[in-house]
């Protein structure tokens, strides 16, 4: 019954007849003064509502207007805010999809009005027309943790636990085979092997009371672990909590990847490791740069995927890029 109601909602949103806007794909170099982002965001949690308030500002003091939506993860409150957007004729659309089917329309009709679209974090389903996607670099950001975890781990034969965010995700995918690469291959070229065991995996659903139950069921079947790493910074807040209540902080390492600003704390305080940098203010900046440079420019060769920069933070950096008044 959902997914009829879903497709349905998709069907009407393709149906809706909207006049083209002025500002086309193939407009000259001109100033931004006046132009529109229509943001259609999936959510406006710490991470996604970061990216969503940073476009605002930053492309607000560039001289755009900015019209902010949030689904609330309702795929068709996302159809029918996207549809409202193309209606109030924005020049630009920037789109976090809830589905990627359904986003996919969405770039479709903004394609048929002539609108330019960047994503940002979620992918689309085949090939529509967008401008580019902006995201971080969930694997070779976490190469770079993978690394850094064989230089603290020197020798050492590991028993690992690793805490996914959710099964079947990309995204998970990526940021754990990332941290593997970058660990195994670390341990190659200074040792000549690589003494990896992963005694399990467990999933945290990418929140603090989901980590600290895998954390929790982890310590009781694995006491001897002595590497863990989690695919959020959001989970391994949980996980230390369950860490610290068994007072098992120095039997592990523990690494981790996101940028959050507690990660960054327990990372000052001696708790974790390292994570590395996936920060949604860089992503905002990045979406108002492009923009930016398509309009006054006249840039239109933009590459499949732009990437924010890749950063590893551990002790030794931590202090520098730690902001407590951030919302993430």
């Amino acid at each position: 019954m959902l997914k009829s109601k879903l497709i349905a909602a998709a069907a009407a949103f393709m149906a809706v007849s909207i006049a083209v806007p002025a500002f086309a794909q193939d407009a000259a170099p001109a100033k931004v003064d006046g132009l529109v982002i229509g943001v259609s965001n999936r959510d406006m949690n710490e991470y996604f509502g970061t990216i969503s308030n940073t476009i605002k500002a930053v492309g607000e003091e560039a001289g755009f207007e900015v019209i902010l939506t949030d689904a609330q993860n309702d795929l068709t409150k996302q159809l029918q805010d996207s549809e409202d957007l193309l209606a109030r004729k924005v020049d630009f659309l920037v789109l976090n999809p809830q589905d990627p089917a359904a986003g996919t329309q969405i770039v479709k009709k903004a394609n048929a009005l002539n609108i330019p679209v960047i994503t940002f974090d979620s992918g689309l389903l085949g090939d529509p027309k967008v401008l580019t996607q902006v995201r971080a670099q969930n694997y070779e950001g976490n190469v770079l943790t993978g690394e850094y975890a064989s230089s603290i781990m020197g020798d050492t034969p590991i028993k690992m636990a690793i805490v996914s965010g959710s099964q079947g995700n990309v995204v998970s995918l990526d940021r754990r085979m990332g941290f593997l690469a970058g660990l195994n291959e670390a341990n190659m070229k200074a040792f000549g092997h690589s003494s990896v065991d992963v005694v399990t995996q467990l999933f945290g659903d990418w929140g603090q009371t989901g980590g600290r139950a895998a954390m929790e069921d982890i310590l009781v079947a694995h006491p001897d672990i002595n590497l863990v790493y989690s695919e959020s910074d959001a989970m391994v807040v949980g996980m230390m909590r369950a860490i610290d209540a068994r007072d098992m902080n120095d039997k592990m390492k523990v690494f981790s990847f996101d940028g959050n600003k507690f990660a960054y704390k327990l990372i000052m305080d001696g708790k974790l490791e390292a994570t590395s940098e996936n920060s949604p203010q860089q992503i905002g900046m990045k979406v108002v740069d492009l923009l930016k440079e398509y309009v006054e420019q006249g840039r239109r060769n933009f590459p499949p995927v732009t990437y924010v920069r890749k950063l590893l933070v551990t002790k030794d950096n931590a202090a520098d890029v730690y902001d407590p008044d951030s919302p993430f």
